[in-house]
């Protein structure tokens, strides 16, 4: 019913003149101008969605089988999760806290090849354990982190082979 979204528009609403009147009216992340410059990009693209579809796929069976744990004492899982965290955080800090400044980064092609790579198992593992233990985290930020890592991975893999330098714009 429409009375039922009353509070969800009063909730967005406000939230967005707080959040304005604070941090003004920038957005959150800087976007470039993308360009098509193939019709032979399509096939790429559809292929690039199978893969990260498959890629989701096996990041819930990645939190379900932390999830498994259940029964082992809470500390010991918080141990595990935070030791998984803290080894893959002693090679990429990246994947520690919410990730808005990689997620940045990554949109602005100041990334490398690499560290795209290591991120994207890196948060996506340490983001299933703490998640599949029971931890009470989040997943928005860790997701958008994957997500910017697996387009970034695929975007630069695309201009690479149409021999595009992203440097240049």
């Amino acid at each position: 019913t429409v009375a039922s979204f009353v509070p969800i528009i009063v909730a967005s609403v406000s939230s967005t003149l707080v959040t304005q009147y604070f941090f003004g009216g920038e957005p959150a992340f800087t976007v470039g101008t993308e360009h098509t410059y193939s019709v032979l990009e399509i096939p790429y693209l559809v292929l690039g969605g199978l893969i990260i579809g498959a890629f989701a796929a096996g990041f819930i069976q990645l939190i379900q089988a932390f999830a498994r744990l259940a029964s082992w004492p809470f500390y010991l899982r918080v141990t595990l999760a935070g030791g998984i965290t803290a080894a893959c955080a002693l090679v990429l800090p990246q994947v520690l806290g919410v990730g808005y400044d990689t997620v940045n980064q990554i949109m602005v092609s100041e990334v490398s090849m690499l560290l795209l790579i290591g991120l994207l198992f890196a948060k996506a593992l340490c983001s299933a354990a703490t998640v599949g233990i029971g931890m009470p985290v989040g997943l928005i930020g860790p997701t958008m982190v994957i997500g910017a890592c697996l387009g970034g991975i695929f975007g630069d893999a695309l201009y690479h082979w149409q021999g595009i330098d992203l440097s240049s714009g």
